[in-house]
């Protein structure tokens, strides 16, 4: 807080609030993704998992392809001096995905898996929008999806 004098006349000190910047984007993270962290092991995946937190949208989807993990690393390098390679990442991913805390959005078509790059986070873990109506529909869709595979 700065003090400044203000002159009208009486000498008084007046106070007055500076004013306060604070970043406005967050995620969310749930009390039960902490077991869930506790068992990943790979650096690489803790790291990746908080580049994905930065990167998805309010709806937890990211993209992940070979760009996307080549500027993962890249970042990785610049920021904190850390040097992966695309097999590294790959790795780190599988250990998201085999942890659920990330899930693929591949889908069966004809019986036939599509592959596709898009992911999301499990929204019972994270989730970045300020909306827990949103949250509630993808927590919703998730489980009715799981009843019907």
């Amino acid at each position: 807080m700065k003090k400044i004098l203000i002159k009208t006349g009486e000498k008084k000190l007046t106070e007055k609030m500076s004013p306060i910047y604070m970043e406005s984007l967050f995620v969310q993270r749930y009390v039960s993704a902490t077991d869930v962290i506790f068992k990943i092991h790979s650096p690489c995946a803790m790291h990746l998992l908080e580049w994905v937190l930065n990167e998805m949208n309010e709806w937890n989807l990211f993209t992940m392809t070979r760009a996307d993990k080549k500027r993962f690393a890249v970042e990785c390098a610049i920021k904190g001096g850390k040097d992966y390679s695309v097999s590294s990442v790959d790795k780190g991913l599988k250990a998201l995905k085999d942890a659920e805390i990330i899930i693929s959005t591949n889908e069966h078509i004809n019986s036939v898996k599509t592959r596709t790059s898009t992911y999301y986070v499990n929204p019972h873990y994270y989730w970045k929008s300020s909306s827990k109506v949103k949250r509630e529909e993808l927590v919703r869709a998730m489980e009715s999806e799981r009843y019907e595979s």
